[in-house]
């Protein structure tokens, strides 16, 4: 006959042994891993340098001041529309504290060189410029124009002008 087993026999599922194979394989990759990492970081790019910024000192607030100066009170003529329009201008920069001699004594030296500047951008103005809540097309013309006139900070390389404001712009008919 068959031979029969005993019953502790059977209801004794056979012991398993640890599955070395598959932990050594595991802890390789997991080594793998950890070895790319550190190469990575040690290989990549080094992070910027910090660079501190100066400490704010009255002086520096009182050289960041900004002030207004007046560049043109005038009139300008315009003919886009078919009739001569004249437009009296005022126009206005403002400057920081520190470059506020520089740009006065620019504008005193060259203010016929800028008024004719800013006639020429007046006279070719399309009406729809005139029209502009802000004005802000004539507005970036005029300050390209006075930058190029009064020039740039030669430390900081920057426009020495913060900002051209036109205060009146009132268009009158010629034949009035």
């Amino acid at each position: 006959m068959a031979e029969q087993q005993n019953p502790e026999e059977q209801a004794a599922p056979a012991k398993k042994r640890l599955p070395i194979k598959t932990l050594i394989i595991v802890a390789v990759v997991l080594v793998m891993e950890v070895a790319t990492v550190v190469v990575v970081l040690l290989i990549g790019p080094k992070p910027a340098p910090v660079k501190a910024e100066p400490v704010v000192t009255p002086e520096t607030i009182a050289e960041e001041t900004l002030i207004e100066e007046l560049i043109v009170e005038e009139k300008f003529s315009n003919l886009k529309t078919g009739q001569t329009l004249i437009y009296d201008m005022e126009i206005w920069v403002t400057v920081k504290q520190k470059h506020h001699e520089q740009v006065a004594a620019s504008i005193e030296s060259m203010k016929a060189r800028i008024t004719t500047d800013i006639a020429a951008i007046v006279s070719r103005a399309q009406p729809a410029h005139f029209a502009e809540a802000a004005l802000v097309t004539l507005t970036r013309q005029i300050r390209d124009a006075v930058d190029q006139r009064v020039g740039l900070d030669p430390v900081e390389e920057v426009s020495r002008i913060d900002e051209v404001f036109i205060k009146r712009c009132m268009p009158f008919k010629a034949d009035q």
